[in-house]
């Protein structure tokens, strides 16, 4: 999984270079909300050009491109096009029905000309009919790796407006990461935060998204990256707390017992899993910041 995704139109060159050197653990060329109407064709035509530029073998975030929804005249152009054998994965919007993954999924295979490419496909679950049909919706389909929130159109959908660190988050966060565990998701990556000069706000949010299940979050700015990737990185009191839980669990084991103690509460299996958990996080992180090229850091909530 990744930490934080950086959205950059794909209508603009310099920014989507920017993009690969802005430290972000993914990248997102958007050919959606970030892209005006008039401006669709070229700014597809100005992706497939940039996917080849890029060189692939030096260090660079995972590249995933969001296409345009299954209702806009731009779906199907954009599936034909945009597929690249480097790109991680597609990221789909607005996903009311397994359909439209299935027709995205199809599409992207016929581009590559090959069933068994390689890539991820997410849906954006934006409205409340697709968050509650989740486990529905990504039945059968087995290249969908996480769903991402979509808050700005569910709260439009909804009547609110969300403040930051509020409540208008807390039901959808928490029943997108219940959900994703019954379709056997990974945890989803949690909605924009608008205002990207808001580093108190933000962080906020963090806390409140990654203490509901959310792991990873969508970035506007580079600004915003720094905070992220953080947030979603075991801190060194995490680490110092996993060993010492897995000490104790240890010399439980050894002992005989199914329990030990560590920190003055009891520590069982669950427990010794979730500190496994953060020290696999903290590898992961470690990794890419030696400079692993599009590493993905496997990990999930912290403690």
């Amino acid at each position: 999984m990744y930490r934080s995704y950086l959205f950059t139109p794909a209508s603009d060159t310099r920014k989507m270079e920017k993009g690969l050197a802005s430290g972000a653990d993914a990248i997102i060329f958007d050919l959606e909300d970030g892209v005006a109407p008039s401006h669709k064709d070229a700014a597809r035509a100005n992706l497939v050009a940039f996917l080849e530029s890029i060189d692939w073998g030096q260090p660079h975030p995972a590249v995933f491109v969001r296409v345009n929804g299954a209702m806009t005249p731009w779906f199907h152009k954009d599936l034909e096009a945009v597929y690249h054998p480097r790109v991680t994965g597609y990221m789909v919007p607005k996903v009311e029905s397994r359909e439209t993954l299935a027709t995205a999924e199809a599409a992207l295979l016929r581009a590559a000309g090959s069933a068994d490419a390689d890539f991820e496909l997410i849906p954006f679950v934006e409205s409340a009919s697709a968050l509650w049909h989740l486990p529905a919706i990504v039945q059968g389909q087995r290249r969908v790796t996480r769903a991402i929130l979509g808050g700005e159109d569910l709260a439009t959908e909804l009547g609110i407006r969300p403040l930051p660190g509020g409540l208008s988050y807390v039901v959808p966060r928490g029943l997108l990461a219940l959900l994703s565990r019954v379709a056997g998701l990974e945890p989803p990556v949690d909605t924009v935060y608008a205002a990207f000069g808001d580093e108190q706000g933000l962080r906020a949010e963090l806390r409140q998204a990654k203490e509901l299940g959310c792991f990873g979050k969508l970035a506007i700015h580079p600004v915003q990256i720094e905070a992220i990737n953080e947030a979603f990185a075991p801190s060194d009191d995490d680490v110092a707390w996993a060993r010492r839980v897995l000490d104790a669990f240890d010399v439980s084991l050894a002992e005989g017992r199914g329990a030990g103690k560590a920190d003055g509460a009891m520590v069982e299996k669950p427990i010794a899993e979730r500190a496994r958990r953060i020290l696999a996080l903290a590898d992961a992180v470690a990794a890419r910041q030696r400079g692993s090229a599009g590493g993905n850091v496997e990990g999930g909530s912290g403690t």
